[in-house]
Parts: C-alpha cells; structure tokens; sequence
C-alpha cells in the first residue's frame, strides 16, 4: 500500500471513530482517488474497528457499575446490619457509589449491546 492510500485510510478511520457519517467518509474516500469497491471495504473495516471499540468501553462500564453497585449495596447493608436505624454520612456516601454504579451498568449495557449504532465520537464515551 502506497504512502497516500495509507494516509487515506488513516483519515477515514479517525473520521469514523470521530463520529463522522459513513456516507460523508466514503464520498472523502472516493474522492480521494478509491473506486466505490474499495472505499466501501475500507469504511466496513473502520465501522467494525469503531463496533468493537465502543462494545469494548461498554464492558468496562459495565464492570465498574457492577463492582461500584455491589461495593455500594454491600457496605450499606453491612452498616445497616451493624447499626440498624442509625444513617451517616457514610450511608449517604454508599448510597452515591451504589447509584453511580447502577448508572454506569446501564451505560455500560446500553453501549455493549448497541455497537458500532452509537453515535458521536468514541473518545467522548
């Protein structure tokens, strides 16, 4: 692969990955000089690259929220076991973590299960 044709597909896929619209990267790929055949085969392995890497920050939402919520939820109980009818600001501060990481479970979810139809650019995910 050429120098040029290189740096091409290097623009496409962080136009892809920025969050840019297919149709608008595969008309600057054809008008960087690819036929329709190999501009589409470029945007396929750059929608792809862009699936499994917002799939991938999925299940690391997803992992932080199941181990915030259930760190959260544990240490609640846990004090409501040990001093039952007594809230603190402890408490509260559990509730919170248990709440971020529901939130951060259904982010996470919503990510995994969506791929590469996510919209807007991956580094802001």
């Amino acid at each position: 692969m050429d120098k040029a044709l290189e740096q091409q597909v290097t623009e496409a896929r962080a136009k892809i990955i920025w969050g840019e619209a297919p149709e608008q990267v595969r008309i600057y790929l054809q008008e960087s000089g690819l036929d329709a055949d190999q501009a589409d085969r470029v945007l396929q392995i750059c929608l792809a690259e862009r699936g499994r890497e917002v799939r991938r920050l999925g299940l690391r939402d997803l992992v932080i929220g199941i181990c915030c919520s259930l760190v959260g939820a544990g240490f609640i109980f846990l004090h409501l076991w040990m001093f039952p009818g007594l809230m603190t600001r402890v408490m509260g501060l559990f509730l919170t973590l248990a709440l971020f990481g529901i939130w951060k479970w259904i982010k996470g979810l919503d990510l995994l299960l969506s791929g590469a139809k996510t919209s807007g650019s991956v580094s802001k995910m």
